[in-house]
């Protein structure tokens, strides 16, 4: 009889950890998918006679009240449909209820860069695409999930 009892709570513990750690998964997913993620600005700087640098602003906005910590994401950056780098990012953090801004540089050898790109940045108007996928952390940073992205903007 004692062992049957001992087996029920035993039961009963495991069977409501199982449920408390399912329910902060469920948090930190919904408060991944809450943060939303903006090109706030592009500059083109440091045109030289053989490369430019082009400064990307991203806004991080997370309106959740819990944090989100990202462990890397990998980005491929496209203008005028004409993919153009890879951007690494590690060790992001955003606070509840909080906003922040992150500037990735790149810098574009012109003769790497198609003719289309080069007349867009002539004309001052181009489309940039950022394309990738974030590692966040869940369960306070025991495991990380993919969390896919896909951010556009026109330069004028």
């Amino acid at each position: 009889m004692k062992k049957r009892t001992y087996v029920v709570i035993l039961g009963l513990v495991i069977g409501i950890l199982l449920i408390i750690t399912l329910l902060q998964i469920m948090v930190d997913i919904e408060a991944m998918k809450k943060l939303t993620i903006t090109i706030e600005d592009v500059q083109i700087t440091n045109r030289g006679l053989f490369s430019c640098d082009v400064l990307v602003t991203i806004n991080f906005t997370n309106p959740s009240p819990r944090d989100v910590s990202v462990e890397t994401a990998v980005c491929d950056v496209s203008i005028a449909d004409r993919y153009l780098n890879t951007y690494h990012l590690s060790h992001l953090s955003f606070p509840s209820n909080s906003s922040q801004e992150q500037v990735m540089s790149l810098t574009l050898f012109y003769i790497n860069i198609p003719r289309v790109v080069l007349e867009g940045f002539q004309n001052r108007n181009f489309d940039i695409d950022i394309t990738g996928e974030a590692q966040v952390y869940v369960l306070c940073g025991l495991f990380t999930i993919p969390a896919p992205f896909s951010l556009t903007s026109t330069y004028s």
